[in-house]
């Protein structure tokens, strides 16, 4: 089925995933390779698009989700590549959907807008389908089915899970509180606060859990050991001197060599300095920083090195996963200078506990915004996980205050600005479903280290630096670095404050 793959299975992957696909692949004809730039490869297999080595890739090899292996076998066919994109962007890649007793313009609007987004369409009810849209039970197809869901793993959904999923932006968006036969966004606003559904989605999958933790680290708590394996596989790192770790180096060096990578050691100043940290970067093959500015980072991304901070590292060596940094808010380096006007939010959360509520707060924290554990008409926003129970949104109802699901938040992050709250995606609460069952996926496109955008921002750093060279001070420098400073240190808080739920 596979003769003439050639494939190469990204280390973003953990290792059982790794080893299955290997063996299931091999099984079937295919070959591995050990470099996704090989002549010889055709299939990258990843959970990211921005895998180690992704710039190298040669422009007809392919790259593709698990599901096309598992698809391939199920079917005794090879897939369409194009099916299984890892692409963010493709909100539907994976999904391949028929409709049941729709409109004809309601199943235009389905079938163009999963096909466009890198899902397939079937007019009947196909043995490949994935998702069944009906609005009402009863039809054949709808019976049909039903009967066989649970050993095909078929989704008889409600149309309403596209439009969300599209209004939000969401990939995979969780099905159940879409699926028949009892529709959750079909039940009243009543019902729904009588089921209690803030507490149905809460629980976390372990990896999440691992996610959101390493996230809420700080300077003040104790550094993560006790790597699951050998992740780095020989991998140079060289810290960055804008980490300060101070009397934490040694602690933070130890956890490296115990998952097996190597240090680039510093000469000057027992820690390093700008200067020695450039000439450095040739040496290494990780670069941990704090700031996506300066010369050692742009050497860096020009130099095609990993890019990571060190709530990413930890991650890493928590998980034994080498992920990507790119594909987490708080893994990758932040801009050096804080949003403009954020500063001006009070923004407190409803429906998130534990990690999660200490994740939002990163957030908050780094883009400059003041969070309150309580609430009170200061307050700008309120992030809720859903708007059908708690004090507080009763309370911002009534007080006028913005409710917003937390997507607003992560694409402040992602694009550095203080968007406006007022749009359909930010204030969406659809009923029956949980934000907080999607927090912690969001992560950057490959557009953060666009190279074009890189020489623009150099530039303007050397002028701002031959200003003061010249005895001049551009506009807001002495702002910019402290704030920037307050930035930085806002994403390793003190986690040692209580942080209550009440208004």
């Amino acid at each position: 089925m596979f003769s003439g793959v050639r494939y190469y299975l990204s280390e973003s992957l953990d290792s059982e995933s790794r080893s299955n696909l290997e063996y299931v692949l091999n099984q079937h004809g295919a070959q591995r390779v050990n470099s996704a730039a090989s002549p010889e490869c055709t299939h990258i297999i990843s959970n990211s698009s921005v895998f180690e080595g992704w710039q190298l890739v040669r422009q007809n090899a392919v790259v593709v989700t698990e599901a096309w292996v598992t698809r391939s076998v199920l079917f005794k066919k090879q897939q369409n590549p194009q099916h299984y994109s890892t692409d963010p962007g493709m909100l539907f890649s994976g999904v391949c959907a028929c409709a049941s007793e729709l409109q004809t313009g309601d199943i235009e609007i389905l079938s163009a807008g999963i096909t466009s987004l890198g899902g397939q369409w079937r007019s009947g009810l196909a043995k490949d389908v994935t998702h069944l849209f009906v609005l009402q039970s009863g039809s054949e197809k709808y019976e049909h089915a039903m009967e066989f869901r649970g050993h095909t793993g078929l989704k008889v959904i409600v149309p309403h899970w596209f439009d969300d999923s599209v209004k939000l932006g969401v990939r995979d968006l969780d099905t159940k509180p879409y699926e028949w036969p009892e529709p959750e966004v079909f039940k009243s606003q009543g019902k729904l606060k009588s089921q209690d559904t803030s507490k149905r989605n809460i629980q976390l999958d372990p990896e999440k859990e691992v996610l959101l933790k390493i996230a809420a680290w700080s300077p003040s708590s104790k550094v993560p050991t006790a790597p699951r394996t050998k992740v780095y596989g020989g991998r140079k790192i060289l810290l960055s001197t804008t980490l300060e770790l101070g009397g934490r180096r040694k602690a933070i060096e130890a956890g490296i060599d115990r998952a097996d990578g190597h240090v680039v050691s510093y000469e000057a100043n027992d820690g390093g300095d700008p200067e020695e940290e450039l000439n450095r970067v040739d040496e290494c093959d990780i670069y941990i920083t704090k700031f996506r500015t300066g010369p050692a980072y742009y050497k860096a991304v020009r130099a095609r090195k990993t890019i990571g901070t060190l709530q990413w590292m930890f991650h890493v060596q928590a998980t034994g996963v080498l992920t990507r940094p790119l594909d987490q808010l708080l893994h990758y380096p932040i801009p050096p200078k804080p949003i403009e006007n954020f500063a001006s939010h009070e923004i407190t959360i409803t429906n998130y506990t534990g990690e999660a509520r200490d994740y939002l707060k990163k957030l908050i924290a780094a883009m400059g915004a003041q969070f309150t554990p309580t609430m009170s008409p200061r307050n700008t926003v309120l992030i809720a996980a859903d708007t059908n129970n708690g004090a507080k949104t009763e309370r911002a109802y009534a007080w006028s205050i913005p409710i917003v699901n937390h997507t607003w938040l992560e694409d402040c992050f992602v694009q550095w600005r203080n968007l406006t709250i007022g749009t359909e995606k930010y204030l969406s609460h659809p009923p029956g479903y949980n934000f907080y069952s999607c927090l912690g996926r969001r992560g950057y496109s490959k557009a953060v280290e666009d190279l074009e955008e890189l020489v623009k921002r150099e530039a303007e750093e050397e002028e701002d630096e031959e200003a003061l060279k010249a005895g001049g001070m551009p506009p807001g420098t002495e702002n910019s670095a402290r704030d920037a400073k307050e930035v930085a240190n806002a994403i390793e808080p003190d986690l040692t404050e209580v942080d209550e739920e009440p208004l």
